[in-house]
């Protein structure tokens, strides 16, 4: 048995390498002989021989083997079982039956099961070289037809072949993919079933006279051309045909490529080319050398050309430096680093003279990223001079006033506010804006509701300039604002939009009502000297007239008492005026201290004291509450105990310790710190006042002793009123009068 041919398969007739043909025969001599003729007939034959074809199928397994040759009777197995054997593993590999028996009949089932080549045995050498140009053949056939299912099967596109009449013979898996069809389903078809139904006659005419002049060519690069998959929807492709030579005659190969990705990117580069160079926008494009920190212009469009007067021919090829200079192409090229570094686009306003457009311009930079690496800088920039100076117009009138301002929509949403607004309540602009003007903080604690200011707008949404005085919250506490919201119509008419504004009038408030109350102080002194003045003045001069006809000393007595009547009166009008000014400047005062420095001016033997003030501390003008004290404190004494059923509001200053001791018996004095509101209370164990008369005992001139001026507690009114304190009277735990004084009616300033 010969050894077995180291053939690999590969195409002899092209590569010069050899032909493995496996020989099957029952008779050795006949087997040997055949293997020998056809090494000798075909250099490139090189044979394996076995007598049984059992063994043949397994060397089929083992060994390389490009045609085989076997005799047709045999025992155990026939030559047509064993290319049976042999077509249910290679259904393709070359089978030629060389048979002794040769009959039709045999002929006829050959080749019905898939038998390559038929010959029949005779006498002489002459059949061998037959056999082995029958051998050669079928092994170039073969291995041409197995390298065109390797193309077919690894080509990246759709591959159909036809006949000349249109048939198809043969597609790979990628046309199937591309089309949507089963290969079955396309075999035997005319090769128009691929295309759109409107270019079938056309491709018919054109099929033909391709087969005129067959050729290698490519179609559709210059033209569109379709493909039309199963379910009917189209995709554009581009054809290379290809004739070849079969033994079934010529045939058509054709490349079918899909170029919708093609066309998506061509598409997108005619469009980003036609924006370029329409736009309105001047463009630019950099070239980026990362390594060498190098930016040179590449290409500008004509808006960039005519904006800055600056051609192409001039920029490309440039770097930033030589075209702006060291100062302005610096700055640019901070940006366009930055750019590279954050490998993403970024905006920025720079400033670049240019005659005749300004030297604002908004510019915007994208990397172009290849392979990880910035390769190019794309960019637009446009002219913002006149757009940035009206945003520092904007800004000079809306956020340099000291008003407040604002821009709501008809809704009442807060559009924008002014740093003047914002930095009054301590805002930022994202916590008001977009909310309802009356979610806002600055109407957080006051007293103005929703309501009012939903009513607000909707008078101003239908067209009316409302203006309203109101209460808001402010960084530095409560504040009234002059408010007001002005309607904002279109061309039309229409109130589109509504701006609000304001302006702290908190200080003008208080003035008003510190002038208001010094009008009733200058009304109430008016009163005074033309009348608790006039009477002693009259009793002076009617008295010192007797006094003088008479010169009775008498008369002279009531002159000097009536001079002392003014000059109280007149002391206590100046007291009452200092006292009513409103309190500038305060300390923080331990009220304890005061009270023990008091208590000794007005002090007495036959008064007690008791005081329960602990550590309490008010913010005050200490000499004020001193005076307030003194006050209080000289009306207790004078008032307590077992005095008469009356009280007075008389001194305005307390009278000397002397007088007090003569005039008043044994009194208890309690000073503490109120229950509730933050303040303190002085309190006496004398009859108390009666409700009737408890709001004029604080009134100008109120008194029940023909010694006292009226102006004592009317003093006390003046001081609490100037430190913005309220003062009320109530009965004491013992029946008695006490005087409280409210320093902060939400809290307590107790240490």
């Amino acid at each position: 048995m010969r050894d077995t041919a180291t053939g690999t398969g590969t195409d002899a007739a092209t590569a010069g390498w050899g032909i493995n043909v496996l020989c099957v025969d029952d008779e050795p001599d006949v087997l040997e002989l055949t293997a020998s003729f056809l090494e000798r007939e075909n250099e490139r034959i090189a044979t394996t021989t076995t007598t049984s074809a059992s063994d043949a199928l397994g060397k089929l397994g083992r060994e390389p083997v490009d045609c085989v040759v076997s005799d047709y009777q045999m025992p155990q197995m026939d030559g047509l079982t064993f290319l049976d054997r042999v077509r249910s593993e290679y259904d393709d590999l070359p089978f030629v039956l060389f048979t002794g028996k040769g009959s039709e009949e045999i002929a006829s089932q050959a080749i019905s099961r898939g038998v390559t080549d038929y010959l029949q045995k005779k006498a002489g050498a002459e059949q061998y070289a037959v056999l082995a140009n029958c051998v050669e053949n079928a092994a170039t056939r073969h291995r041409a037809q197995s390298r065109l299912e390797s193309f077919l099967h690894s080509a990246p596109y759709g591959i159909v072949i036809s006949d000349v009449a249109g048939r198809i013979h043969q597609v790979n898996r990628h046309l199937q993919n591309q089309f949507g069809y089963d290969r079955d389903e396309l075999l035997g078809e005319p090769i128009e079933r691929l295309l759109p139904e409107r270019y079938h006659e056309d491709h018919v005419a054109s099929r033909e006279a391709y087969v005129e002049d067959p050729d290698r060519r490519p179609m559709g690069a210059e033209h569109d051309l379709w493909g039309r998959r199963q379910d009917g929807t189209e995709f554009p492709v581009e054809i290379t045909l290809c004739p070849i030579d079969l033994d079934s005659g010529l045939e058509i190969v054709a490349s079918i490529h899909d170029v919708s990705a093609q066309r998506v990117r061509d598409d997108r580069l005619e469009l980003a080319e036609t924006l370029f160079e329409n736009t309105q926008d001047a463009l630019f494009v950099i070239d980026v050398d990362e390594a060498d920190d190098e930016f040179r212009l590449q290409r500008v469009n004509p808006v960039y050309e005519t904006n800055t007067g600056l051609s192409s021919d001039h920029l490309c090829g440039r770097r930033l430096r030589d075209v702006f200079g060291d100062e302005v192409g610096g700055e640019i090229l901070d940006h366009y680093r930055e750019c590279v570094a954050r490998r993403e686009p970024i905006e920025y306003v720079e400033w670049v003279s240019v005659p005749e457009m300004g030297p604002y311009w908004e510019t915007r930079i994208a990397p172009v990223i290849i392979d990880g690496t910035v390769e190019q800088l794309v960019g637009a920039t446009r002219n913002v001079t006149a757009q940035r100076e009206r945003e520092i117009r904007y800004d000079a009138i809306f956020n340099q006033t000291y008003q407040f301002t604002g821009l709501m929509d008809t809704d009442g949403r807060l559009l924008e506010a002014n740093e003047t607004a914002l930095e009054f309540g301590d805002l930022d602009r994202d916590s008001v804006v977009e909310k309802p003007i009356w979610e806002t903080m600055w109407f957080r604690d006051g007293d103005v509701s929703a309501e009012t200011l939903r009513d607000l707008v909707e008078r101003a949404s239908a067209g009316e300039f409302v203006r309203a005085e109101l209460e808001v919250a402010g960084a530095d506490g409560p504040a009234t604002i002059d408010f007001s919201i002005k309607p904002i119509t279109d061309e039309t008419g229409e109130v589109v939009l509504l701006l609000p504004e304001g302006r702290d009038i908190t200080e003008r408030k208080r003035r008003e009502r510190e002038l208001k109350r010094q009008n009733a102080r200058l009304d109430e002194f008016a009163a005074v000297v033309s009348h608790d003045l006039r009477n002693p003045l009259n009793v002076a001069i009617g008295s010192l007239e007797l006094g003088r006809r008479s010169g009775d000393p008498v008369d002279f007595d009531r002159v000097e008492m009536a001079h002392g009547r003014m000059n109280a009166l007149i002391s206590d009008l100046l007291e009452l005026a200092r006292n009513g000014k409103r309190v500038e400047e305060t300390t923080t005062i331990h009220l304890g201290t005061v009270l023990e420095s008091v208590w000794g001016a007005v002090h007495t033997e036959r008064a007690t004291l008791e005081s329960a003030v602990g550590d309490f501390q008010v913010e005050a003008d200490n000499h004020r509450l001193s005076q307030l004290l003194q006050n209080l404190l000289a009306n207790a004494v004078q008032h307590g105990s077992t005095s008469p059923p009356s009280r007075t509001a008389e001194d305005a200053t307390a009278p000397d310790a002397a007088d007090v001791a003569d005039e008043t018996p044994d009194a208890t004095v309690r000073v503490g710190v109120l229950e509730t509101d933050a303040g303190f209370y002085v309190a006496d164990d004398g009859p108390g006042i009666p409700t009737e008369e408890r709001s004029a005992v604080f009134e100008h001139g109120y008194s029940t002793s023909s010694r006292g001026t009226g102006f004592g507690l009317s003093i006390v009114r003046s001081i609490a009123e100037a430190h913005g304190w309220t003062v009320r009277v109530r009965d004491s735990a013992t029946g008695g009068a006490r005087f409280e004084v409210v320093v902060d009616p939400n809290g307590s300033t107790e240490a």
